[in-house]
């Protein structure tokens, strides 16, 4: 996922967005589904009391609260629902000029029921192959994805590292680390393999194994 809580829209993006650009609808779009997405932490105490945050913390007196739009440069009136379908629609409208990142965003929100959209596997792997065949370099990680956990189809590991072949080559590291497991497992080792690129990656529940 490459939506950023970091990012923020300006006026000058939604105008090129408004007129048709392509990479500017997908960046606005994944702003949206950012804010969709975030999250603030909301404390009910008493502001001039003192408390040891670890005890407010197990307390039960904190929840997650959708995030102040306001802080992605969006109007502040704007709620989760309406995050989420702006954010598909400037996706869709780049996706239809074949933006490479939108078609993958799209795709991911299909695969991990993100921003309001249903888990629905025939149709991420058609975003994610629309995605790849544009030149993207974390689609194949998705397909590979699929493939390995058998996601809508049985699962094909050799399948799965031709795609992630292609993901090492376009660029995206987490792809390394992600062939180091599965070839450790088809191997039958289900242990973390020890590979300096898989010290510190992040990977998805469908690669991830114990440290």
């Amino acid at each position: 996922m490459r939506a950023q809580t970091e990012w923020r829209a300006s006026t000058a993006l939604e105008r090129c967005a408004t007129k048709g650009n392509a990479k500017a609808q997908s960046l606005l779009g994944m702003i949206h589904w950012s804010a969709g997405r975030a999250q603030d932490m909301k404390c009910d105490v008493d502001p001039n009391a003192t408390f040891d945050p670890k005890t407010l913390a197990e307390s039960g007196a904190c929840r997650r609260v959708p995030a102040d739009p306001k802080n992605f440069g969006l109007a502040a009136t704007m709620s989760v629902a309406d995050l989420n379908a702006q954010g598909r629609t400037l996706l869709l409208a780049a996706a239809e000029s074949g933006d490479a990142i939108a078609l993958n965003e799209l795709g991911l929100a299909n695969l991990e029921a993100l921003n309001g959209q249903p888990v629905d596997h025939a149709a991420a792997r058609a975003w994610f192959e629309r995605a790849s065949a544009a030149g993207d370099s974390i689609a194949p990680f998705n397909l590979a994805r699929m493939h390995h956990a058998g996601l809508g189809a049985p699962r094909d590991d050799d399948a799965a590292v031709r795609e992630l072949t292609l993901s090492r080559e376009r660029g995206y590291r987490s792809a390394v680390c992600a062939l180091a497991v599965v070839a450790a497992r088809k191997n039958g080792d289900a242990a973390r393999p020890s590979d300096q690129a898989c010290k510190s990656a992040d990977l998805p529940a469908e690669f991830r194994v114990a440290p």
